[in-house]
């Protein structure tokens, strides 16, 4: 989970409504799940509040004392947690959450930071005499999802950032695939607690 802790979260009480989802989605984790809390709180100062853990109650004690302060250095979040998933995450199916309400700051962009993800796992060797079979990407991949608002003199205009990153890795370069995807939509409301759209 990573959160923007920076400045502009303090508005409308979107730091409130950042906790409530991490908040849900640590109570949805599966047995033997796990997940780490990274905050950036403003232009180089990134921690990792708490490290991995499959006690939700860590995490939620984790964002009890977070206040929101400084830039938004959304993008070198991104590199942070990405490295800190590569290094430290048990599983090989990872999944990087953001929750924040708007574009970098400071530091690099979201986009470079996503185009730069890429599996820094070694290749194993192949056994000698291996019997053939299809091979198998190593694929990583996330999802985010960013609400906000162009306010107007008549009326606010929101909408939702539906963010998505897939990328295949194979042994043969010309087959290796990657994709950032960002879709806007049209929302008439964002409900309280960050939930429901």
């Amino acid at each position: 989970m990573l959160l923007d802790a920076s400045g502009s979260m303090g508005d409308d009480n979107r730091i409130g409504e950042a906790k409530g989802g991490i908040s849900e989605a640590v109570r949805s984790l599966q047995p033997n799940d796990e997940a780490a809390l990274i905050v950036f709180f403003t232009c180089g100062d990134i921690r990792v509040v708490v490290p991995f853990t499959d006690d939700p109650e860590e995490i939620l004690e984790g964002l009890a004392g977070i206040a929101p302060s400084g830039g938004t250095p959304l993008g070198d979040g991104i590199r942070f947690a990405n490295r800190y998933l590569s290094d430290n995450a048990r599983y090989q199916e990872r999944k990087l959450l953001t929750f924040s309400d708007r574009e970098t700051t400071c530091g690099a962009g979201a986009t470079t930071a996503v185009a730069e993800i890429a599996p820094d796992e070694p290749e194993e060797p192949a056994a000698e005499e291996a019997p053939e079979e299809e091979e198998r990407p190593r694929e990583i991949g996330w999802s985010a999802y960013r609400a906000g608002t162009d306010d107007s003199p008549y009326m606010a205009n929101y909408w939702v950032d539906v963010i998505e990153y897939r990328e295949s890795d194979f042994d043969d370069p010309a087959r290796d695939s990657a994709a950032l995807t960002v879709r806007r939509h049209p929302v008439a409301y964002v409900s309280s607690r960050g939930r429901t759209v």
